[in-house]
């Protein structure tokens, strides 16, 4: 079986040696696969995991507090009082380099200010546009892992928002 990475960061591991080892740690607990469970595994020097993650303690909770301050940033929504259950994120991740050149830049931006950013608008449209294609992906995932003959209403439904969702991907990438 051939194993790939999804689009993003790719571990040091390849992904038909690190899609194995899953595979055999998700067996050795039960048929369940869990995020301690692998650190476990992958805490030994010599594991085939080890190289997939960050061993130095400091490194790694630095990490996470950019982690955590990035979860932070998100999460703030503003309130739109004049009309109910209507609010916008407080700050929208953008690439400040986006449609030039110039290194990628990567920062969050006060949502205020993209109508006035055209560079930083585009770049946050394309972070939405991804996210509208992974969650057609996730869709179709599931479509494929459903069991039987895929005739049930379920299965009609789930085709209906791949339908919908690739149309509304379609309109998006309209909007560049």
């Amino acid at each position: 079986m051939n194993h790939e990475y999804r689009d993003g960061p790719k571990p040091k591991v390849p992904a038909d040696i690190v899609g194995p080892e899953l595979e055999r740690i998700w067996k050795k607990n039960g048929e369940q696969l869990t995020p301690p469970a692998v650190v476990a595994e992958a805490r030994p020097k010599a594991a085939v995991l080890h190289p997939c993650f960050e061993w130095d303690n400091k490194a790694a909770a630095d990490a996470h507090r950019l982690w955590q301050a990035r979860v932070l940033i998100r999460s703030v929504r503003i309130v739109n009082p004049e009309e109910a259950g209507s609010t916008r994120p407080q700050f929208v991740s953008v690439d400040t380099a986006y449609g030039t050149k110039a290194p990628s830049n990567r920062t969050y931006q006060h949502s205020s200010v993209l109508p006035d950013r055209p560079g930083e608008y585009m770049s946050a449209l394309a972070e939405a546009q991804a996210r509208l294609a992974q969650a057609a992906e996730a869709f179709s995932d599931l479509q494929r892992l459903a069991p039987g003959d895929h005739s049930d209403i379920n299965m009609h439904k789930i085709g209906l928002i791949i339908e919908a969702l690739n149309t509304a991907k379609k309109l998006a990438e309209r909007l560049q």
